[in-house]
């Protein structure tokens, strides 16, 4: 039997995530950077008038008290459906491997790249002679955030619009400096490398199928096992298909790929 992901969380912890992604979508940081986070400009424009409207409230509530708890769900319930479903979406295929499952694209993305920089090593893997090379140039891009980190930079030079700066005056994404006034850009570098990574992915699933996916995981652990520094730290590599279709909500169990 399959369960959503996060049930295996606490309910705290799904309010908090479930808050910060409504909060984040309705930034409009968010919006000057919304090709990094896969998000189309008239459904984000959509959905931040909707979001605003259900938030303003909550924060007046607590700029005047600071006691005063967010409760995610219910303010979710307020929302459009429309605008209900695009942040799910944000909050399943994001937010899951940023904070509850961070290891999935990272162990990945080592063990691949240190397979990537030796001919022999990439070979090993035994990935198709047609898709070979350019899943290893894909893969050595979905690693370079150079463009990404400039497109933030260029937004977070804005002066920060009002909304923002409510959100920055309730400290909702404070920055690390301490003494800082202003909106920390970490939760969007965190979100836009995991895009950048899924797209790798699903560039995987459609050269590869299914099969080669599975293949490739056989191989991938195999190699792992030979690199005693890697296999002590990260153990099972995570369902590639799973990071090929970021869509699906279920949580599988980890289990041993077999030939």
């Amino acid at each position: 039997m399959s369960i959503r992901w996060d049930e295996a969380e606490s309910a705290f912890q799904r309010n908090r995530w479930l808050m910060d992604t409504m909060v984040l979508l309705s930034l409009d940081i968010a919006r000057r950077v919304a090709k990094d986070l896969a998000l189309e400009d008239k459904s984000i424009l959509t959905a931040q008038a909707e979001l605003r409207r259900v938030l303003a409230p909550p924060f007046q509530e607590r700029l005047a008290d600071p006691s005063v708890s967010f409760h995610a769900d219910i303010l979710f319930g307020l929302c459009e459906l429309p605008v209900q479903k695009l942040v799910r979406e944000f909050y399943d295929r994001v937010i899951r491997y940023a904070e509850a499952e961070p290891s999935a694209l990272f162990d990945w993305g080592i063990v691949l790249m240190r397979c990537a920089k030796t001919d022999s090593l990439w070979s090993s893997l035994a990935l198709p002679p047609g898709s070979s090379n350019f899943l290893r140039e894909s893969l050595v891009a979905s690693l370079q955030w150079t463009d990404i980190q400039e497109r933030l930079d260029a937004a977070f030079a804005n002066r920060l619009s009002s909304w923002d700066t409510q959100v920055a005056v309730l400290r909702l994404f404070p920055p690390q400096e301490e003494n800082t006034f202003g909106i920390s850009e970490i939760p969007f570098s965190k979100a836009a490398k995991i895009v950048r990574k899924q797209g790798f992915w699903r560039a995987a699933a459609e050269h590869l199928g299914a099969d080669g996916l599975r293949k490739l995981h056989i191989r991938a652990q195999e190699f792992l096992a030979t690199q005693a520094d890697l296999a002590e730290a990260f153990g099972q590599l995570y369902d590639p298909w799973l990071l090929a279709h970021p869509e699906v909500t279920t949580l599988r169990t980890p289990v041993s790929p077999k030939a």
